[in-house]
């Protein structure tokens, strides 16, 4: 994270390291409404300013190396279309906005559009209910503290790569942000509202999206045909109404350390790796792939299913599925070493369920568990708890159960027995117990987080800390 947050300083550093224009000084032209034309066209390796308002009603067409400065008050108003001199798709023309700036639909060139403070980027007429539609072979959108971009959709499917960097305010007002083939490096630590859907297109690269700000999606984000890393860091927020869906062709990343929302979660990637250590809710089914894994460190709350758990869940936060069950596929598992609360499960037949933490089930809706404490053979191998794992049933259990190593049974709606806590017992060590057991210590405080690719990071040892179970928290003299 250090090397993320100091790439971000980076970015910023160059950022505010351009020039902010305030006045035309040093400008090689000046445009006045007196320039005010049809047609228009900006001379390569020219700086220009604008001065009051400038409006161009029909094609304006720009050379190579063009830099426009639109000062605060100042407002450059282009109608039915922009042009790029050659047709080339390369030529770099930067606009630094503290004013206004309308522009068409189509933009044929690589853009920089640097938005300060004040300054407002939209469609012809001032209209939000305008498209851009990106077509040149770069796009760098910056926009500061106070900076304002507002239309209808992002289009970047003919841009070979896009940089945005948002400290102020994005707003895609009434449809998506469609990325297409572009590679895009998005960085949000303002306010970025998506009116519908974020699709994240086709390019053989990996999009990677850092949101320390508030990332509103009405829609759902959809990298169904790519790659993409997502990271809600500190104080971000990241909320979409509908669902979030990663494809075959990974391998994807997802970490969240803020406050993240979705309807479902979906993904055909073998290779999803997913970790919160914030605060993590979803609404609808959550659907992994074999080979995937999830670490929760952080609050967990899910509304619906964990409908078909193929993949790893390695718990050590909190983590709650108020309705329906956990569904485990024969590839499935679970690692807990904190605290679960399940209505219900359903278990394959080479489901693993290990718990060196406390399990609470809801319901009564528990079948064919296997269930695995320290001291069993499906204990982990970073592992070296001798404590005991607790679980605690709403009634009896449906279907043969397994039951290895130190475990504890407590029943919140029957006896704390193994008849009221099991109809059927299959295979059950002598270290599982039932009932109120003084001799075996539970514990849930686990300071280590798992990776969201499910291997553990490695404990260093300073000469000043003092050796204690890995279990228990760690102090420093």
């Amino acid at each position: 994270m250090k090397k993320i947050l100091s790439l971000l300083l980076v970015i910023f550093t160059v950022w505010v390291g351009q020039a902010q224009c305030t006045d035309c000084t040093g400008a090689d032209i000046t445009l006045t409404s007196a320039n005010n034309a049809d047609y228009y066209t900006f001379l390569p390796n020219k700086t220009y300013c604008i001065s009051g308002t400038v409006t161009f009603n029909y094609t304006v067409t720009f050379g190579n190396n063009v830099t426009i400065c639109i000062p605060s008050g100042a407002v450059l108003a282009c109608g039915n279309g922009w042009a790029s001199t050659g047709n080339q798709s390369s030529n770099a023309v930067t606009f630094n906005v503290s004013g206004k700036l309308y522009a068409p639909n189509a933009i044929p060139f690589s853009p920089t559009l640097n938005i300060f403070n004040g300054g407002v980027f939209t469609g012809t007429n001032n209209s939000q209910w305008q498209d851009f539609d990106f077509n040149g072979d770069t796009l760098d959108i910056n926009v500061s503290s106070g900076g304002t971009i507002a239309c209808k959709q992002f289009l970047l499917s003919d841009t070979d790569i896009a940089n945005i960097v948002n400290e102020g305010s994005i707003t895609l007002y009434y449809s998506d942000l469609s990325v297409g083939g572009c590679l895009l490096n998005l960085t949000n630590s303002g306010e970025l509202s998506i009116g519908g859907n974020f699709n994240i297109g086709s390019n053989s690269g990996t999009n990677i999206v850092n949101n320390t700000g508030k990332l509103t999606i009405s829609g759902e984000m959809n990298s169904q045909s790519t790659k993409l890393e997502l990271y809600n860091y500190g104080d971000g927020e990241l909320v979409m109404t509908s669902n979030m869906t990663y494809g075959s062709n990974g391998p994807n990343k997802f970490e969240n350390y803020g406050t993240f929302s979705c309807n479902g979660l979906y993904s055909t990637d073998p290779t999803l790796h997913m970790k919160n250590e914030g605060d993590m809710s979803t609404h609808a089914n959550y659907d992994d792939t074999v080979g995937s894994f999830f670490s929760n460190c952080g609050t967990l709350h899910m509304s619906q299913n964990w409908a078909n758990l193929q993949g790893t869940i390695i718990n050590t936060g909190d983590m709650t599925v108020v309705q329906s069950s956990v569904a485990f596929a024969s590839t499935g598992s679970i690692e807990n070493y904190s605290t679960m609360s399940l209505q219900g499960i359903t278990m394959g037949s080479g489901g693993i369920f290990y718990n060196e933490g406390y399990v609470e089930f809801t319901s009564s809706a528990v079948y064919d568990v296997k269930l695995y404490g320290p001291g069993s053979s499906n204990q982990p191998t970073h592992s070296t708890s001798t404590n005991y794992g607790q679980f605690v049933m709403y009634g009896t259990s449906n279907g043969p159960a397994v039951l290895k190593g130190n475990l504890n049974f407590l029943n919140n709606n029957g006896s704390s027995t193994q008849a009221g806590c099991f109809g059927t017992v299959s295979d059950m060590d002598s270290t599982v117990t039932f009932g109120t057991c003084a001799s075996c210590t539970v514990v849930t405080d686990y300071d280590q987080c798992a990776n969201a690719d499910g291997t553990w990071p490695e404990v260093e040892s300073p000469i000043n800390m003092i050796p204690v179970n890995r279990n228990i928290r760690s102090y420093f003299q």
